[in-house]
């Protein structure tokens, strides 16, 4: 035990021995400093720890109490020669008042920091390839114990290559710890070409755990795009990982595209709140409260990156979406300055040919790997309102599998519908299979529904390869069936398909706009070598029947159809006279083949025209063959598809 004591006691001895001999020596060790003895052995030795550069002119230590003051002259840090050989820092004077025993072990830990007008040069070449981040806890580790930091005036330029960005500001940090977001940044810069504003704040940089979220708010100004952050990134202003309530608005969601590497098409002008999570390559939208042109949407967004091909699941319901907002997302994305300060409204083009030779613009779907579920409480501004839709999309290696694709129509109609879409080749591959039952066809124009009222049930499956719409259509193959019933038609139309053409003009001068029912109307149609065809083409009225044949040429987009007619009724003077509907398909011209009547039953049909206006007065000759089965036609077209979906 005596011995034990012994030994403390002299242990003691020595060691405070030690700190005599060190706190002796220290004037001198000082002194040296001071004087500059020692300034390339410091320079040296931080360059071999940091890997970096480190000069300055003149370096002074005092000892005015227990916590140490370092000055630095002419501070000037260098970056890593693998980054760039911009220096990092340039200050003409460095101030810090240091703790003294992380200072006994080699180690500075200022308790105090003042920057004067410092310079910084930051160099980003990709995703932790930059010049400004120092050890492995970074400037925050550094800073960690500071109780005060104060920069004045200081200037700092940002060059990122990779994303195109450069970006010139001026920066202060208040010494004041009452203040609540004593960083202060703001300046200008260029982004792939195009001019943009920065101004934002954020919480101290000392004493600040490394993990801890920092707080901030930015305010980003590109042309018409105006980007407002309030939340926290892991690092100071460090974009890359974000916990973030954003509210975005421009003329273009594409300009997003192009600020932050995001995957947003083009649009119509919006403004969008949401919150962000990012954390690198992996984003998270959600709350999403978007105002697109006139159209509403929610919903949220999950973007990863973190392999070569981007994935996307997006949630999108939309209250009421617009056709053309819809269609301007569809549209390519504008380059950079024309996103930044105009609308991606599509134009709005002459009547032009309804299947154009423009290219297909499928870039979006080779550019990442989807998937998309979609609500629509209403679409307007289509030609037949649209309601409740639903659809699921998945988008991978550029094909794109769509379906079912439900959606309700005007009163009781409803459609299903499914799309696949490869763009792994040149010429585009689209396979389409769906129906619509229940469909008014009088809703679908008020001038429609003045000559032709009825149900419409219709079932397609069709495929087709090409490289625009044009030649996609021009190489389709499949099959169309359409039927029409419980309807009515014009009645002075229903006669003349009928072959009671005698009749039909005598009722086109009385009351025209008489109808007649309309028991059904059946289309069975081929499409094949760049035509349709009518396998069976059957209009059945209380006029008569008239049987259909001829085509539609695709590319070329004519008609050249033709209806021969049976009257229900046989009267005294009746002149039978098909009817031809030849032309382009947006406007077709009709003719009456009055030469084929002439040729064949002669001059003495000329009296039926002659009598025509008084028709409805002379007597029928009895009832000509009885009509066909209406629900026999119905059930066989509804067969002539097969199943109408992809499965």
């Amino acid at each position: 035990m005596i011995r034990l004591r012994r030994l403390c006691v002299v242990t003691s001895v020595v060691a405070a021995a030690a700190v005599v001999m060190v706190l002796a020596g220290l004037p001198v060790v000082v002194t040296g400093l001071n004087h500059g003895l020692f300034d390339r052995a410091i320079q040296r030795a931080l360059r071999q720890k940091l890997g970096r550069s480190i000069q300055f002119s003149h370096l002074e230590v005092r000892f005015p109490g227990l916590h140490p003051t370092l000055s630095v002259s002419d501070l000037v840090i260098g970056s890593p020669p693998a980054i760039s050989p911009a220096d990092l820092l340039r200050t003409p004077r460095l101030w810090a008042r240091l703790q003294i025993l992380p200072l006994l072990e080699g180690q500075l830990r200022p308790t105090d920091l003042m920057l004067q007008t410092p310079v910084l040069h930051l160099v980003r070449l990709s995703h932790n390839r930059n010049n400004y981040r120092i050890g492995a806890g970074g400037p925050g580790r550094f800073l960690s114990k500071t109780r005060s930091l104060s920069i004045a005036a200081g200037s700092a330029q940002f060059d990122d290559p990779e994303r195109q960005v450069v970006l010139k500001v001026r920066f202060s940090h208040s010494g004041d710890p009452t203040v609540a977001y004593p960083f202060r940044v703001s300046g200008d810069g260029v982004d792939k070409g195009s001019p943009l504003t920065l101004v934002a704040q954020g919480a101290g940089l000392n004493r600040r755990p490394v993990a801890k979220p920092y707080p901030l708010i930015a305010r980003l100004v590109d042309g018409a795009t105006l980007v407002e952050l309030d939340g926290s990134s892991i690092r100071p202003f460090d974009f890359s990982t974000l916990d973030v309530q954003a509210h975005v608005f421009g003329p273009n969601l594409a300009d997003l595209s192009y600020l932050f590497n995001l995957h947003t098409p083009n649009s119509t002008p919006y403004d969008v709140t949401a919150h962000v999570e990012r954390d690198g390559p992996r984003i998270h939208v959600t709350h999403i409260r978007a105002k697109l042109g006139r159209s509403d949407a929610a919903g949220e967004i999950l973007s990863d990156h973190v392999s070569g091909r981007r994935n996307i699941q997006l949630n999108l319901r939309f209250g009421t979406l617009y056709l053309e907002d819809a269609r301007a997302l569809i549209e390519p994305r504008p380059p950079h300055a024309i996103s930044r300060s105009q609308s991606g409204a599509a134009p709005r083009s002459r009547p032009g040919p309804l299947l154009t030779e423009r290219p297909l613009r499928l870039d979006g779907l080779k550019a990442a790997n989807m998937d998309v579920a979609l609500k629509i409480g209403n679409l307007a501004g289509a030609a037949v309102a649209a309601r409740d839709i639903q659809a699921r999309a998945q988008v991978k290696d550029g094909r794109m599998t769509a379906g079912p694709i439900a959606f309700s129509l005007e009163r009781a109609g409803r459609g299903r519908a499914w799309l696949t879409l490869d763009t792994s080749r040149p010429a585009a591959r689209v396979t389409l299979a769906g129906s619509v039952t229940g469909l008014r066809i009088e809703s679908l124009s008020k001038q429609m529904g003045k000559s032709l009222t009825g149900t419409l049930d219709a079932a397609v499956r069709v495929e087709g390869r090409g490289a625009s719409m044009k030649a996609l259509a021009s190489a389709a193959q499949g099959r169309l069936a359409v039927q029409l019933h419980d309807g009515a038609f014009t009645r002075s139309k229903a006669d003349a398909l009928a072959g009671d053409l005698v009749h039909a003009i005598g009722q086109s001068i009385g009351d025209r706009d008489a109808k007649t029912p309309l028991q059904c109307a059946v289309a069975d149609l081929v499409i094949a070598n760049g035509s349709v065809r009518p396998d069976r083409l059957t209009i059945v009225t209380a006029a008569g029947v008239s049987q259909g044949e001829g085509s539609l040429s695709i590319g070329p987009q004519r008609l050249a159809l033709e209806f021969h007619g049976q009257p229900a009724q046989r009267r005294v003077l009746q002149l039978n006279a098909p009817v031809r509907v030849v032309g382009p398909i947006g406007h077709p011209k009709v003719q009456v083949l009055m030469g084929q009547v002439l040729k064949r039953e002669g001059p003495k049909r000329l009296l039926a025209l002659v009598v025509s206006p008084i028709a409805g007065l002379l007597p029928t000759a009895g009832r000509s063959a009885p009509p066909p089965n209406c629900r026999a036609l119905l059930d066989q077209s509804k067969h002539f598809v097969g199943r109408p979906s992809l499965r």
